[in-house]
């Protein structure tokens, strides 16, 4: 048990990723993150389509790797990486506009 816990821990360290996680909504809505409400990938009733189709996985690997702004930045895997919190700010889900570097 320990292991595991320790192991996602150095993946959300240093991958700047949580992984395998999503959110089921009310209106039957499921979205890669709670704060991504807008970004319904599909709905509950096709729940077995989202997960054979890697409509989660395209979210699940996102990290500072993947933007332009971080790919080259020695300070990537040191930095907060939530697509939730760039996205009401005014980015697009693969851009980031919070760094200051």
């Amino acid at each position: 048990m320990w292991i595991y816990i320790i192991l996602v821990f150095l993946y959300i360290i240093f991958l700047n990723a949580i992984p395998l996680v999503f959110a089921i909504l009310s209106n039957g809505n499921i979205v890669p993150c709670l704060g991504l409400k807008d970004l319904a990938i599909g709905k509950i009733d096709d729940i077995y389509g989202i997960f054979t189709e890697d409509k989660l996985l395209k979210y699940w690997d996102m990290s500072n790797r993947e933007i332009v702004q971080c790919k080259d930045c020695g300070l990537k895997y040191a930095c907060n990486d939530c697509r939730s919190l760039e996205t009401r700010l005014g980015a697009s889900i693969d851009e980031k506009i919070t760094c200051r570097r």
